[in-house]
């Protein structure tokens, strides 16, 4: 995981293999359960270098490049 915010209630994902949609598993518990294990192996600290840009910024350069 890039970045977060909780405010929004989003993720920004650095890559993601689809696999079986969680929609399709009937047993909402199960479901549950599948997605809390997959957010647990994707959550990555957020990179400490400025390599990559925060949400805020990167919004904050868009803003400065639709102002020219």
């Amino acid at each position: 995981m890039l970045d977060e915010d909780e405010d929004w209630g989003v993720a920004l994902l650095e890559s993601v293999e689809p696999g079986t949609p969680l929609s399709t598993i009937e047993d909402d518990a199960r479901a549950t359960d599948i997605f809390c294990e997959v957010f647990r192996r994707l959550h990555l600290p957020a990179p400490t270098s400025s390599l990559f840009p925060s949400i805020r910024q990167h919004f904050a350069a868009i803003e400065r490049y639709r102002e020219r």
